[in-house]
């Protein structure tokens, strides 16, 4: 049993990492689609 507790945080640290890594993956692509419709929100006002 203990060993399993040992092992039990360390996957939760690679799991918070790799959330955090996929977050910031996410939030730039939602940035660059929010850029790309704003830009074509304004070309087609014109």
């Amino acid at each position: 049993m203990p060993p399993r507790k040992k092992r039990r945080p360390a996957s939760g640290d690679d799991l918070s990492a790799k959330k955090s890594r996929h977050d910031s993956m996410y939030r730039k692509y939602e940035s660059t689609r929010i850029k790309t419709e704003e830009e074509t929100f304004s070309s087609k006002r014109c």
